[in-house]
């Protein structure tokens, strides 16, 4: 358990900058600190350079600085340069071995190691700005790129997990801003129901937009009446999978062994459902609250 504790410590240390979710429908959470005005103060006359192999970790450093500041037209423009960079650095795929004390994993992905690839940090801050400056034609070119072409993996579920919701997040802003609302909602829906995801806000602003306060609170009722349930077969026993439907949409509600519950299959499920994120922001109180 500690070893598993300080693997996921040093994997979210590591995407701190990537994982930024959309604060408002334009803006995204920074969290800047005294090293990137430490940075900007040093190295600001790196943007008028091209980056080579020499200087590429300190200009990277930099255009991530200027980002974190809110200075999105010099950070667009190093990032851009980094995207569009021929050198060697730039245009490799590195691998981060899981340096837990006693690990001896050599050149291989295991357990706590992960890829990194500059191009791809450089495509997900050029989606952001251009996000927030409503640019969606060229946003949306950059996170293919990311997603697609600069690949980066995660050897451990919590760093790919946290990988794919940011990338899957970028997108639901992307069609969001292009009032797309139904492709948000197929997008982001199935993820509500986990309990602990924390990034609905977009969906909740979309749900908004889509559905009336009347057509909310009638779907409150109706998604519990709509809980229904199959079993199935396996080596250790018999096992329930829980479905529900949900703003027009079929979702699975996972499964249990039914073994471990002393309750129906269907109220494990009911539960289930009213402890998850969207019914408890959605539809706990009797009616719908978004931020504004």
């Amino acid at each position: 358990m500690k070893r598993k504790f300080i693997i996921t410590l040093l994997v979210l240390t590591f995407i701190k900058t990537e994982f930024s979710y959309s604060q408002n429908e334009t803006g995204f959470y920074r969290s800047p600190q005294l090293k990137d005005s430490v940075l900007i103060s040093n190295n600001s006359d790196l943007i008028g350079f091209e980056p080579t192999n020499k200087n590429g970790k300190e200009y990277y450093q930099l255009a991530q600085a200027f980002w974190e500041t809110e200075n999105n037209s010099k950070a667009e423009k190093m990032f851009r340069k980094i995207e569009e960079s021929e050198i060697e650095l730039f245009n490799q795929t590195i691998l981060f071995n899981s340096d837990i004390p006693g690990d001896t994993i050599q050149n291989i992905l295991g357990y706590g190691s992960y890829t990194f690839d500059y191009k791809n940090k450089a495509s997900i801050y050029l989606t952001k700005i251009l996000i927030e400056n409503e640019n969606y034609k060229h946003a949306i070119n950059y996170l293919t790129l990311a997603d697609n072409e600069y690949q980066v993996k995660f050897n451990c579920g919590t760093g790919q997990n946290s990988y794919r919701r940011q990338i899957e997040n970028l997108y639901a802003l992307y069609y969001e801003g292009l009032n797309q609302n139904e492709k948000v909602i197929e997008l982001l829906l199935p993820s509500s129901l986990r309990r602990y995801n924390l990034n609905n806000k977009i969906l909740l602003r979309v749900l908004k937009k889509t559905y009336t306060l009347e057509e909310r609170l009638a779907m409150k009722e109706s998604a519990i009446n709509s809980i229904s349930f199959s079993t199935y077969e396996s080596e250790l026993g018999k096992y329930a999978e829980g479905f529900i439907v949900v703003f027009d949409h079929k979702l699975k509600l996972g499964s249990v062994f039914l073994k471990n519950i002393n309750i129906s299959p269907t109220q494990y499920f009911i539960n289930l459902y009213k402890n998850s994120q969207l019914y408890n922001e959605v539809f706990k109180f009797g009616h719908v609250t978004f931020d504004n």
